[in-house]
């Protein structure tokens, strides 16, 4: 038994001795991964970002980096979602990045990040038909289906409706005048070719000729934000996917 090895032995029995165990020394320089390589997190919503955000948002987050993460990668971002969630992976595979913040961060600091998230108009308010005068839609703004999540209507020419709603597969929504007299609504959920709509409105309507129409498909009325200890994500991380890099996240 050669010198440094009976130093070792022995050292090995007097530590059992005391009741200690030996291992393989811990690395404390190693920079920890996902929400571990940071601390003293906060955003201007709340301590978290899951169930605390909305379209429309500035999010800022705060935040410290680990003493062992020397040289850390910090991203927050936003991305546009064509769905509610929860997503599934080709849902996330589609979605497309909005807004974003990243940077190589070193402790011994307090650091901020700030990201917007995507607004859309989302779904007009939902209401019972009105009693009035019924038109059916008839195709026009057919050539912009399918919509992913619904669709913006347009009733016009509609001098002298003085109330308008909105039904688009059995969902009656709330019409509102815009500044030239027409009226409009947003309707929600998924828009295709057999899709069944229809405007009933109230007035001393001048017009014979009112019609209802697709105007666009909506956008922007679903999101994801994540923030996340790596580069920015595109499209962002899967739950399938591993290393997970994810700090804190939330979806709409």
């Amino acid at each position: 038994m050669s010198r440094i090895t009976r130093i070792a032995f022995a050292a090995t029995i007097a530590a059992a001795g005391l009741g200690l165990s030996i291992g393989p020394a811990r690395a404390a320089n190693v920079c920890p991964t996902g929400g571990k390589a940071i601390f003293s997190k906060s955003y201007n919503v709340g301590s978290t970002l899951h169930g605390n955000t909305q379209r429309g948002q500035t999010i800022t987050v705060t935040f410290k980096v680990a003493a062992s993460c020397p040289s850390t990668q910090i991203s927050l971002a936003t991305y546009v979602a064509q769905s509610a969630p929860p997503f599934t992976k080709k849902q996330i595979m589609a979605q497309t990045l909005f807004d974003s913040d990243t940077g190589t961060f070193t402790p011994g600091s307090t650091y901020n990040e700030t990201v917007t998230i995507p607004d859309g108009p989302g779904p007009s308010a939902t209401t019972s038909p009105l009693n009035g005068t019924e038109v059916d839609w008839t195709g026009h703004g057919s050539d912009a289906l399918p919509c992913s999540d619904g669709g913006h209507w347009v009733l016009a020419p509609s001098k002298g409706v003085t109330a308008a709603t909105l039904t688009v597969n059995g969902v009656t929504y709330v019409m509102t005048q815009n500044g030239d007299g027409s009226w409009a609504a947003d309707s929600g959920g998924a828009l295709t070719d057999s899709l069944v709509a229809s405007a009933t409105y109230q007035g001393d309507v001048t017009s014979p000729h009112v019609s209802l129409q697709l105007s666009h498909c909506n956008s922007y009325s679903h999101y994801q934000i994540d923030f996340s200890a790596s580069g920015v994500l595109t499209p962002p991380w899967f739950h399938g996917v591993t290393p997970n890099p994810l700090i804190d996240s939330d979806a709409n």
